[in-house]
């Protein structure tokens, strides 16, 4: 893992509150990102999309793996997806449009959930015009770190989700 640099952002991505709520902490950090009126959290998002009341209540009943895809579309947010990674340059159009890049990575072992990381910004770094700063969150962590990387490095991952504003 590569240290976090001194730059400072106000990026926030959302930890999880379940183990199996990779999906939820991603569809809150989305919503939080695009600063809507209307914030949720990880309960009430996951009470909604798996029609169950008693998520806020009791976390453990509703502590199940789902699909981001189905959130970002249920919450309006869902723009496209790809597969693979995506580079520095095509992740700092995306981003410069004030969208957001969900990347998802293999599971941490067999059977277990996938990772997302939020992928907030990708811009050349103004001292240094051979790199690229990212600002990439970690929802296992909640925590918001700057990469840099060459522009056309690769961000890994096993699927990418473009999100747009939606409502």
């Amino acid at each position: 893992m590569m240290p976090q640099t001194a730059h400072q952002h106000s990026y926030k991505v959302e930890k999880i509150a379940q183990p199996n709520w990779y999906w939820a902490a991603a569809g809150v950090t989305v919503r939080n990102h695009y600063s809507l009126p209307e914030t949720f959290s990880q309960c009430r998002l996951a009470s909604i999309l798996l029609n169950r009341r008693e998520c806020c209540e009791d976390c453990d009943a509703c502590n199940v793996t789902f699909s981001l895809e189905r959130t970002l579309r249920a919450m309006g947010h869902f723009a496209s997806k790809a597969t693979g990674g995506l580079d520095c340059v095509d992740a700092g159009e995306i981003t410069g449009r004030g969208d957001l890049v969900i990347l998802q990575r293999a599971a941490a072992s067999a059977g277990g959930p996938k990772r997302f990381y939020a992928l907030f910004n990708s811009s050349m770094n103004p001292m240094s015009p051979t790199t690229y700063d990212t600002y990439i969150g970690d929802v296992q962590t909640g925590l918001v770190q700057t990469r840099p990387h060459r522009p056309h490095d690769v961000i890994a991952a096993e699927m990418r989700y473009i999100t747009q504003l939606g409502r």
